[in-house]
């Protein structure tokens, strides 16, 4: 009894998940360049494999901000530890955004055609 109750302890007692901050500027670009100030969190909770295989299916979403806009994702973690985000606003565009480990990062905004590369930091969560 007393190693569950350590344990429920440790699992409500993590931090809030940590984050990305990301400056981002338009690849192969000289003047009139895109540039973009992105931040999102992913809660690696969200991945966890259900319980239940009768479960429905979870979304794994992050809550993005980019530039002035705020949207909801679908969060991307990867194996090696890369984490990111996919947008689907449809007639509006797609938005992928890819983070490395070591904070190097890749948006793409299509059907625009653009590439934004940059460099991430870590934050804690919200």
């Amino acid at each position: 009894m007393i190693w569950r109750a350590t344990a429920l302890a440790c699992v409500l007692g993590e931090p809030a998940a940590a984050g990305w901050s990301c400056d981002m500027a338009e690849e192969n670009c000289l003047t009139g360049c895109e540039r973009a100030n992105v931040t999102f969190h992913i809660d690696p909770n969200q991945f966890v494999a259900p319980q239940n295989a009768n479960e429905p299916p979870r979304r794994q979403v992050t809550r993005v901000s980019m530039n002035d806009a705020v949207f909801v994702a679908e969060a991307i973690l990867m194996q090696g530890g890369a984490e990111g985000f996919y947008e689907d606003g449809g007639e509006l565009g797609r938005r992928l955004m890819i983070v490395q480990p070591d904070g190097e990062a890749r948006l793409t905004l299509q059907p625009r055609n653009i590439t934004l590369t940059g460099e991430c930091a870590r934050v804690d969560g919200p």
